[in-house]
This record gives C-alpha cells, sequence and structure tokens, in this order.
C-alpha cells in the first residue's frame, strides 16, 4: 500500500511538471507571436521613415543612426532605458555581409558573416522575406552583445531601394 501511495505521489508531480512544461511552451508561442506582430508593426513604421528620409537626403547610415538613438528607442518602447541597451538593428546585404546598430555605439559591420551558428540562421531566416520571430540562446545573444541571456529576434524585411 505505501509503495501504491508513493507511486501516486511521483505520478502527480510528473503530470503537474508536464502541464507546467505544456504552459511555458503556450506562453512563448503567445509572447512569439505578439513580437512577430510588433515586428510586422516595426517594419511599416520603418517603411513610412524610410521613405520620409529618402525626401530628406538623408543617407541611410544617418537615418539608422537616428531609429537606433536612445531618443528614437523611447518613443517607441517607454518601458525603460533598458530597451536601449537590449535592442539591435541587423541589416542583411545579401552579398554576405551585414550591420548592427545599436544605441550609443558605432556600426559594426561584419563582413565575414556572423560567427555564431543560430545568428547565421536568424540572416538565413531573414532572407526568406517573411516576418518572424526566433529564439536566441544565451551564446548567440551574447555574440550580438545583447549579454548572456536568452534573446527573442523578430525581423522583418524592408526594401532599401
Amino acid at each position: 500500500m505505501k509503495w501504491a501511495m508513493a507511486l501516486a505521489v511521483v505520478l502527480v508531480f510528473g503530470l503537474a511538471y508536464l502541464d507546467l512544461l505544456r504552459e511555458q511552451r503556450l506562453a512563448l508561442e503567445d509572447f512569439t507571436s505578439e513580437q512577430t506582430a510588433l515586428a510586422q508593426s516595426y517594419a511599416s513604421a520603418l517603411d513610412a521613415q524610410l521613405r520620409q528620409s529618402h525626401a530628406d537626403s538623408l543617407s541611410l547610415r544617418q537615418f539608422f543612426e537616428t531609429l537606433v538613438s536612445p531618443r528614437a528607442r523611447a518613443s517607441l518602447d517607454d518601458s525603460s532605458t533598458t530597451a536601449e541597451s537590449s535592442t539591435r538593428v541587423l541589416l542583411d546585404d545579401p552579398s554576405g555581409s551585414w550591420i548592427s546598430y545599436s544605441a550609443g555605439a558605432q556600426p559594426v559591420d561584419h563582413r565575414d558573416g556572423p560567427s555564431h551558428p543560430e545568428v547565421r540562421d536568424l540572416l538565413r531566416a531573414m532572407r526568406g522575406g517573411n516576418p518572424g520571430t526566433m529564439l536566441l540562446g544565451r551564446d548567440a545573444s551574447a555574440s550580438l552583445e545583447l549579454g548572456a541571456r536568452r534573446s527573442v529576434a523578430a525581423y522583418f524585411t524592408l526594401e532599401l531601394t
């Protein structure tokens, strides 16, 4: 009888653990779908800003420097100043090089391509042309100078003509 009670307790804890895993997966799916919607609306806003910058004769570099400035980030995200340090804008060139922009830092030109495999996968997904999200592990996030933590990358295509 005692072993049956112990087995029942283990079974209940096992089911609770499986339910926890399911809830975590669902929460992450909700979060990534929200990030995808945010990326799509961000793409629309950037497209409008980019068209205006062409009309104002701003260079692409000037446009993206203003885009990642602390003031621009504050207008997009009122949550806190940590948004500045946790935002990267990646520009991918079909030739294989890419540029990363972040608030308060000089743009970094990556001519040799990304060194981390997850970042390579992200750029490959970006080249697919559809908006989406990708969960990056700690090492991939650190390679983008986001700190050694997991990050959600929301991406979209913006035609630069």
